[in-house]
């Protein structure tokens, strides 16, 4: 239009620059919608996908721990064991109400049932996550046609009973067994049986950690570690 003076820019840097440079301005309207953030570098060229030097690495050790322990690991799988068929008891019960379930968390079942006091929090809150993320896996595959049936409760015979804890620390001497133990949460340094442990697996980071009991009674631990990158071609000397 006549009279307006049009100034093209590229970038927000350039349209501040641009707007401060002008003189005598007694009314200002402005309507560009200007981003929040601009990049730290700028590129005229494709990036290409950085590769990580960090995979993920498991490894199953079998538990030796002492009377007092088994008592503390079969309290944190018989509570989780609880909490989970409370869940799976609510959501049956609202399904055939036609109601939305809504669960409690770790801290409102803590309040309520006293003897869940000594469980780790992390592992009473992987519960919940634990059977949401179950139950909408197999309420996805129902609606495609799929056969999936119903969450089940869990039978103190079934070899499903475990639980999920973090924080755990991994120690390994091969010379030394009392110095090869598991540091479990609420449970303490428990011993296992392993020849060997890869080096780049005890310099990793674990990240989750499930505890297993099996119908025959025996405990194990399933690591799960983020640990350096071994070249393939590596030579052995």
């Amino acid at each position: 239009p006549r009279g307006v003076k049009r100034i093209d820019v590229k970038s927000a840097i350039e349209m501040h620059k641009a707007v401060l440079e002008q003189e005598n301005i007694d009314v200002y309207i402005m309507t560009a919608a200007v981003a929040d953030y601009r990049p730290k570098e700028c590129i005229n060229h494709k990036m290409k996908k950085k590769v990580s030097d960090k995979h993920i690495k498991g490894l199953v050790l079998e538990l030796r721990p002492d009377s007092s322990q088994k008592l503390l690991l079969d309290k944190h799988l018989n509570n989780t064991r609880f909490i989970y068929n409370k869940y799976v008891e609510q959501y049956l019960n609202c399904l055939k109400e036609n109601k939305v379930p809504n669960y409690k968390d770790y801290q409102e079942l803590r309040t309520e049932y006293e003897f869940l006091e000594d469980l780790y929090s992390w592992t009473l809150q992987q519960v919940k996550f634990q059977f949401l993320k179950t139950n909408k896996i197999n309420r996805s595959k129902r609606t495609k046609g799929q056969k999936v049936g119903l969450v089940k409760f869990r039978s103190k015979k079934s070899h499903s009973d475990y639980f999920y804890t973090q924080s755990v620390k991994l120690s390994y001497d091969p010379d030394c067994k009392s110095k090869s133990y598991v540091k479990i949460p609420k449970v303490g340094n428990v011993h296992f049986n392993c020849k060997s442990i890869k080096s780049e697996f005890l310099n990793g980071k674990i990240k989750t950690c499930t505890v297993k009991r099996s119908k025959t009674g025996v405990y194990t631990i399933s690591l799960l570690g983020e640990v350096d990158k071994v070249c393939e071609d590596r030579v052995d000397n």
